[in-house]
């Protein structure tokens, strides 16, 4: 038997308002509505939300009143207290926090900046709570952001992942295929006694200390990841220079496979542009645009490290940072799959 949907019933969002609304039934309705317009029939999706027939055939003819909608969803007059802005288009109470995250310098905005811009615009009154909920059901969450160079060409980035396959065959040397090479990411990594301070599990309520050294004693890890091939090859040196550079290209080379042909990706430091340096035959080197760490997946590596592993650290002499530093390394590459998944880019597939 064919069903006669109400008039615009196939142009209504009921996936969005099935993750948006507040009311459990409301819910309900909309995932049932959301199969009818998938083809699935009355039947099938009574039986999904364990409803009867008749039931969705009821919920089918509020559609055809006014008012309706709301009434489907759960937004009716009636008892309980019903959200203020939920008739407000999602969109636009995200639009503008992301405004209002523009406008202030730095992009620093608190619930409390947030209280305000909903009764400044829309003339409701949240408590602190309920914007965190507000927030929660919008998609909005606090998260630690990206680091970007304040000279960063963004256009110019676009540009190096859009011609990347053609800057990778122009770096190779004549005779070797695309096929045949392995791509590679570099960077070096300062880890020392003025480490930094993370998170840490403890007692709610408490605030607990950690040791943070002043003294002078560095070391750095001269990393490279090949995504592809999930394997890695690194060297701890005293201090980032030429000679420390040769010796990672050195130890590079010895981890490309056989009858391959490393490109090795890396940023513009001085030492890595230096005549001085020896370029092992099976390794090209390939530099990134200028303030692009962004685009270098071996600066998560060196965060991933620093964050996990050697933070909140008291490093007695050299040799305990380069024990240290080893195994951080060690516990990263020797994980089966952790590079391939963690620092593959889709922009960087040959």
């Amino acid at each position: 038997m064919s069903i006669t949907f109400p008039s615009g019933f196939m142009d209504i969002d009921f996936g969005r308002y099935y993750q948006t609304t507040p009311c459990p039934r409301g819910r309900m309705r909309c995932l049932a509505m959301l199969h009818l317009q998938k083809g699935k029939t009355v039947k099938e999706a009574a039986e999904i939300v364990q409803q009867s027939r008749m039931t969705v055939h009821t919920w089918l003819n509020w559609l055809r009143e006014e008012g309706g909608l709301e009434h489907l969803i759960g937004f009716i007059k009636g008892r309980g207290r019903k959200s203020r802005v939920f008739l407000i288009d999602e969109e636009e109470i995200k639009l503008s926090i992301e405004k209002l995250k523009e406008e202030r310098q730095g992009g620093r905005i608190t619930a409390r900046d947030i209280q305000h811009l909903l009764k400044q615009k829309w003339d409701v009154h949240y408590a602190l709570p309920s914007v965190y909920s507000l927030l929660k059901r919008l998609r909005v969450v606090w998260i630690t952001s990206r680091s970007q160079h304040s000279k960063a060409d963004l256009e110019g980035q676009e540009e190096f992942k859009k011609k990347f396959p053609e800057r990778i065959k122009h770096a190779l040397p004549q005779g070797v295929e695309l096929k045949d090479v392995e791509l590679w990411f570099q960077d070096e990594h300062r880890i020392g006694q003025q480490g930094s301070l993370t998170r840490i599990w403890a007692r709610k309520g408490s605030r607990p200390r950690v040791v943070r050294q002043q003294q002078f004693i560095y070391g750095y890890i001269f990393g490279a990841v090949c995504p592809a091939e999930d394997k890695g090859a690194a060297v701890i040196m005293p201090c980032a220079n030429t000679q420390a550079m040769q010796v990672h290209l050195e130890e590079i080379a010895q981890n490309v496979a056989v009858g391959k042909h490393a490109v090795v990706v890396l940023d513009k430091a001085g030492w890595h542009a230096s005549k001085a340096l020896k370029i092992p035959r099976n390794i090209s080197l390939l530099s990134l645009p200028p303030y692009s760490l962004e685009l270098n997946p071996q600066e998560q590596v060196g965060r991933q490290m620093k964050h996990n592993d050697l933070a909140n650290r008291v490093f007695k002499s050299y040799a305990d940072v380069v024990k240290a530093c080893s195994a951080a390394w060690n516990k990263i590459v020797n994980t089966p799959g952790n590079i391939r998944s963690l620092y593959s880019r889709t922009w960087a597939l040959l």
